[in-house]
């Protein structure tokens, strides 16, 4: 698979989102390393491998040489002294500059907390997933407000309270970063399946108008198309009988 900055998206392009095989854990590590916007958490190459070791590492390929355009990430924030987690932070969230505005980032926040949540049913009873947006950085905010997040407000993140460095993030003299933290609403899960469901059957296909430019998408590989079917016959099912 090669990694390099492709060039932008073609009509009729093919987007695969599919969940990091173990074995390529570094391709899309290297491709977050090597946009470099300065943005994001820096994350080890270690939490990339332990993140596709556990089934939680995903990324976008296109073209017939499946180049990376996009990547996300869930990773364990917060564990008890049980050993278990009860936060995952949703992040490594990257799109290619020359990828961006068709809805890739939205997408794969849906296909993610659906896999993981819905598919694997690994989540648990009392575990959160959240997100934090750097102050300034408005790109994410959108697509987690769609999937179903919530704004918790502003936080101040100090070095240390992550696992990833925070400190090329932090203005000169201060000992934090600002951001704005961001929960998962368990009971938008339902509508998340009837998001991919609906555009499963609509056609798999995301624009971008202004460039007069669409795109197919596959995302058979993380949630099967029949499980759609199924979850939205019991959804149905369960709202007859109210």
């Amino acid at each position: 698979m090669a990694i390099h900055r492709p060039s932008l998206l073609y009509d009729s392009d093919l987007l695969t989102f599919r969940q990091t095989p173990p074995s390529e854990y570094r391709i899309p590590y290297t491709f977050v390393e090597s946009l470099n916007e300065g943005t994001l958490f820096d994350r080890s190459a270690r939490t990339f491998e332990e993140a596709a070791r556990t089934q939680r590492l995903y990324d976008v390929v296109v073209g017939e040489d499946q180049r990376i355009v996009g990547t996300g990430m869930l990773q364990d924030t917060l564990k008890e002294a049980d050993g278990r987690h009860r936060e995952e932070e949703l992040g490594a969230l990257m799109v290619h500059p020359a990828a961006r505005g068709v809805g890739i980032s939205g997408l794969m926040i849906k296909l993610m907390l659906v896999h993981r949540y819905a598919v694997l049913r690994t989540g648990d009873t009392e575990e959160d997933y959240i997100a934090h947006v750097v102050d300034g950085n408005t790109g994410p905010i959108h697509a987690l407000l769609a999937a179903g997040f919530e704004d918790l407000g502003p936080m101040k993140l100090h070095p240390g309270e992550f696992d990833g460095h925070i400190e090329h993030m932090m203005a000169s003299g201060e000992n934090y970063v600002p951001m704005h933290a961001y929960r998962f609403t368990r009971s938008a899960i339902d509508n998340l399946i009837r998001d991919l469901w609906t555009l499963w059957h609509g056609g798999r296909e995301l624009r971008r108008a202004d460039r007069n430019l669409t795109v197919k998408v596959d995302f058979s590989g993380m949630v099967d198309p029949a499980f759609l079917d199924a979850e939205v016959g019991r959804i149905e099912a369960l709202r007859n009988l109210d």
